[in-house]
């Protein structure tokens, strides 16, 4: 009895673990939202991953009110900024299926302009305080290549948490590189939602 009782305890942990093998490997994509884009630059950053065989993914991801490396931001009037972005993910984890630590190169289409308003306060050659507003319109289109590294956290096998750091380097050049850096950081913080 004791026997039988063991053999029907493994099959039991036996089919209980394959169901959660299963289970991590069932879910073919995941939607996501950058919440860090959304508050910091008014960013609505929407991602869509597409799982693949050997831990590996490739995703796309658009952007609506996108900003330059996070350029300007508070001072913005006016922006018909629109991204879409396409990466290839490779996560390293030899035990967590399309979570973990991750890796992925990057290109991304921008078109679209911003409006900037800056004002300044100086004194004229008469001692009073004048303030002087300026108004600034760039064209950001352009094509950006680059890199990503960042973890990503699975709750209940359908909840991701991601924290990611980019550079992109601005291939066209097609905007004024003397104020904005050729160079383009950014930072992503990700929930999505795996189905």
């Amino acid at each position: 009895m004791k026997k039988q009782f063991f053999l029907l305890l493994m099959f039991v942990s036996f089919v209980g673990f394959a169901q959660e093998e299963k289970e991590a490997i069932t879910h073919k994509s995941e939607l996501s939202l950058n919440v860090f884009d959304l508050v910091v630059a008014g960013t609505v950053h929407v991602g869509y991953e597409r799982f693949l065989e050997n831990n590996q993914s490739i995703s796309i991801d658009g952007y609506l009110k996108d900003s330059y490396g996070y350029f300007d931001t508070a001072y913005q009037d006016k922006n018909t900024v629109y991204s879409i972005r396409g990466a290839y993910n490779i996560y390293f984890s030899n035990s967590k299926h399309h979570h973990g630590f991750h890796f992925y190169p990057f290109l991304k289409l921008r078109t679209g302009k911003q409006s900037s308003d800056y004002s300044y306060t100086y004194y004229d050659e008469n001692g009073n305080i004048s303030t002087m507003i300026s108004k600034d319109e760039e064209d950001l289109s352009g094509v950006t290549a680059g890199f990503g590294v960042g973890h990503k956290w699975l709750f209940n096998n359908k909840i991701t948490l991601g924290i990611n750091g980019e550079l992109g380097r601005e291939l066209s050049n097609s905007f004024n590189t003397d104020y904005y850096s050729t160079v383009e950081p950014r930072f992503v913080i990700k929930f999505g939602f795996r189905f």
